[in-house]
């Protein structure tokens, strides 16, 4: 099957399925923008700075110590209210947040959330997942490079429950190079992207910018995961630096370490801040979520934002039914 053919494929199943939604007065946009997308659909790799990007509030780095690259994105042309306010925490804990915006809109067009919420705000093509965007930044900046702290974040997670200060300076006490929250086993051993912490050592390291230098803007989400996420962690380790999770749970075996998803309960009660949102969203692996908005609120976090967001972008989110 050609690729034009399974992409006019894709965008009817997705054309079928925003009818359905019609005749049961659901929301339809979401399922008419993914058609069109399949049918305009950008080559599956490509370089980075070969994407289309505008500069809305363009970085003053200075002598900044600390440096947050947070990624999100943006179907609509804004930010969810969860997300500036995890980029608010971020900023007064000390960090120069750099908001980069996957836009879903081929204008690019986005509504700046504002100073308190981003220092500066670079939205750009929405293709090639987070490590494109990080990539993207590093080599349009390399100044981030000369910074102390430099922590990669994205917009996977509903958090942070309390306040993400406390968080990001044991992160930055930690005796590792490269610190993230939680772990994971699967395929091998590694820490998740969703809060990479690079510290002096890691950023010094050319053997660290070379990885960067090779990412390349990849449209196949398991690709990236293949390619970048579960190389990373490895590819720090065998240049000779040192990586180390913040949250484990000691009594689980090894195999068991996507503890994310398995043990959100656990790493929740034992002070882990986040809530993979692909859990209320989709929920693929099926695992027992009850009680979860009882457990988050617990941690003084307002589960409204997480409503809303999961009504608009998927009003069938098994999150919403169980709560």
């Amino acid at each position: 099957m050609t690729s034009e053919i399974s992409s006019r494929i894709s965008a009817a199943n997705h054309l079928l399925h925003a009818a359905s939604r019609v005749l049961r007065r659901k929301p339809f946009e979401p399922r008419i923008r993914k058609a069109r997308k399949a049918l305009v659909r950008a080559p599956a790799e490509q370089p980075v700075e070969n994407l289309a990007y505008l500069v809305h509030r363009a970085p003053n780095f200075g002598d900044a110590e600390r440096i947050c690259l947070f990624v999100t994105f943006s179907d609509f042309g804004f930010v969810w209210p969860h997300v500036a306010n995890y980029c608010r925490q971020v900023r007064s804990a000390g960090y120069f947040v750099f908001l980069l915006v996957a836009s879903g809109r081929g204008d690019l067009r986005f509504v700046d959330p504002g100073p308190d919420v981003a220092d500066a705000v670079l939205v750009r093509e929405n293709h090639g997942y987070d490590f494109s965007a990080w990539a993207h930044a590093l080599r349009l900046y390399p100044e981030l490079w000369n910074t102390s702290f430099l922590l990669l974040a994205n917009d996977s997670v509903y958090g942070p429950f309390g306040d993400i200060s406390g968080i990001l300076r044991r992160a930055e006490e930690c005796d590792a190079d490269l610190v993230g929250l939680t772990e994971c086993n699967a395929i091998n051993y590694h820490l998740q992207s969703y809060f990479l912490l690079l510290k002096r050592p890691a950023l010094s390291s050319d053997h660290v910018k070379q990885f960067w230098d090779q990412v390349q803007s990849l449209d196949d989400k398991f690709k990236v995961i293949l390619q970048y996420e579960l190389n990373f962690s490895k590819y720090l380790q065998d240049g000779g630096l040192t990586i180390r999770p913040l949250f484990k749970l000691e009594d689980r075996p090894p195999e068991d370490a996507v503890t994310t998803a398995l043990f959100w309960k656990e790493l929740i009660l034992i002070g882990f801040p986040f809530l993979k949102v692909e859990l209320l969203r989709d929920n693929i692996s099926k695992v027992d979520m009850s009680g979860w908005a009882k457990v988050v609120s617990g941690r003084g976090y307002d589960i409204e934002d997480i409503f809303f967001h999961l009504g608009a972008v998927k009003p069938d989110a098994p999150g919403l039914f169980v709560s």
